[in-house]
């Protein structure tokens, strides 16, 4: 693993939770042929999960839960809240990515690992957050000085993002650094009814880094996720409670890191509308 140097942009703190092993032998699925997954996949119910998001208030921050047994290489996975991600494989080559500049396109660091039953917490600004919460993220976006390990910045626009408080599409999603094509891993839209340009929309052809010059083209998404039921304010959060279960399509094919459609989640019943304080790192009981 190397060693960030102050000049590093985006830096993360280490939490429990999250740790690195060189010598890992399950190396995380090939985003091939959207719905080929790669040897050590996670199950239809096993792949990481978005499990809360703070979105208003300065310490806004965003979770990720390990809801499996086995620990899972964060290596290939990103995150972002730009609607446009799918097209990170073909960047440098015939596609680009118009990112604002408060959104975030971020690959999280090799070598590290999410371990089973493990939460991760990614702070948009890691003082606010520290100051806010008494605890420190997993991650963070803000630019420091301090040295451990670091995101590394996909598109830089220049600014430290933010989330925006209207709402947005925000997605974790794989990709193996070959295939024209990325994996979704899992989506969701906070805010209640975001604009247009904030929502998920249509995955196009991409022609990436692999030998040929064909393009590949993605699956068709249902983009039925819709929003929220409400709109959060003040230090509350949005919080998943159920896991995706029969509130999704699994196994379609679709361009999901199993072949689900993880644009199809029904989020106003899997995640919690109610008006609640965040609880980053605190995983709720009906996903353990």
């Amino acid at each position: 693993m190397d060693v960030a140097s102050s000049s590093l942009r985006w830096l993360i703190v280490v939490t429990c939770g999250c740790s690195f092993d060189p010598g890992l032998p399950n190396q995380p699925p090939e985003a091939g042929t959207p719905g080929e997954a790669g040897p050590d996949a996670p199950s239809m119910t096993g792949h990481l999960l978005l499990s809360e998001i703070q979105v208003t208030g300065g310490f806004e921050f965003i979770e990720i839960y390990n809801p499996t047994a086995s620990p899972i290489l964060l290596t290939n996975y990103y995150l972002s809240d730009c609607d446009e991600y799918w097209k990170v494989p073909g960047l440098g080559l015939a596609e680009t990515i118009m990112l604002s500049p408060t959104d975030f396109l971020v690959r999280f660091p090799a070598g590290q690992q999410l371990g089973p039953g493990a939460i991760a917490v990614i702070a948009i600004d890691e003082a606010a957050f520290a100051a806010e919460y008494l605890i420190d993220p997993t991650y963070t976006t803000q630019v420091t000085a301090v040295t451990s390990m670091a995101m590394s910045r996909v598109i830089d626009p220049g600014v430290t993002p933010s989330l925006t408080d209207e709402g947005e599409l925000v997605v974790l999603f794989q990709w193996d650094g070959l295939t024209d094509r990325v994996a979704d891993v899992d989506l969701v839209v906070h805010g209640l009814a975001p604009t247009a340009t904030n929502v998920p929309k249509a995955k196009l052809g991409i022609d990436g880094p692999d030998p040929d010059t064909a393009t590949s083209s993605y699956a068709v998404d249902l983009l039925s996720i819709g929003d929220m039921a409400a709109d959060q304010g003040g230090k509350r959060s949005y919080k998943r409670i159920l896991p995706e279960g029969d509130k999704e399509l699994h196994d379609v094919g679709g361009n999901g890191i199993t072949g689900d459609d993880e644009t199809s989640e029904q989020i106003r019943v899997t995640w919690d509308q109610a008006d609640t304080n965040g609880t980053p790192g605190a995983i709720p009981a009906s996903l353990q």
